[in-house]
């Protein structure tokens, strides 16, 4: 079993056992991953990359040759710890972030020797958008009953949110509900709205950290 040997407040170093793993490494895959294990991926090189605060940012690496060589994971400003996957997943690793530092490090080093470096910038997770049905938040109005809560394109990982209440106004009248379903009395009040005028719905969601937060959208008839 990988030991976590704590090296100072805000630096960790992970170290290999007694069966060593192969080290002919050749990069890392960067995966994000919520608190109920969804999942998308994408390459790393030696860029700048991003890791979530309050978040499970998962990481494999990624390894093609025979030889044994033992090896340790220095880590600045965040924790790593080796995951287990049920998907078979080999040489997984959890990256957490452990201080308000912008910045984070993980170094490979081998017999004294840096293998390789990975830098990251350490953000919050970024403000997701409100749909109702497909129609985002600014576009046109919807039709459907469903609410959801998306993050952008640009974040490249599944995102799962879980809409509390709702409250929507139009006209100067308003409804409520609990869940991401609307009720029928407002979509059947929606079709009263004149083309032009707008439909507001604010939301109390609860995200991948735990924290609930308020969200506003508005669409246009």
């Amino acid at each position: 079993m990988i030991e976590v040997e704590e090296k100072s407040t805000d630096e960790y170093s992970l170290l290999n056992n007694e069966n060593m793993k192969k080290l002919a490494i050749v990069g890392f895959i960067f995966l994000g991953f919520n608190a109920l294990g969804q999942e998308a991926s994408n390459e790393t090189n030696n860029h700048t990359n991003v890791l979530y605060r309050g978040f499970d940012n998962k990481l494999v690496i990624d390894q093609m040759s025979d030889d044994n060589q033992p090896y340790e994971i220095n880590a600045i400003n965040c924790e790593v710890l080796e995951q287990e996957d049920d998907n078979g997943t080999k040489n997984l690793f959890v990256v957490r972030t452990k201080t308000r530092a912008s910045t984070a490090e993980i170094n490979i080093v081998s017999n004294g020797k840096l293998l390789q470096n990975i830098r990251f910038n350490v953000e919050n997770l970024p403000q997701p958008t409100l749909f109702w049905g497909t129609h985002v938040s600014g576009s046109t109005k919807s039709t459907s009953a469903e609410l959801t809560v998306h993050y952008p394109k640009a974040v490249n990982f599944e995102s799962h949110f879980e809409i509390i209440e709702w409250t929507c106004t139009m006209n100067g009248t308003a409804f409520t509900g609990k869940g991401n379903l609307l009720s029928k009395e407002m979509l059947d009040y929606s079709h009263s709205v004149a083309a032009g005028d707008s439909v507001t719905i604010e939301v109390n969601v609860r995200g991948e950290d735990g924290i609930v937060h308020k969200l506003c959208g508005s669409w246009v008839n």
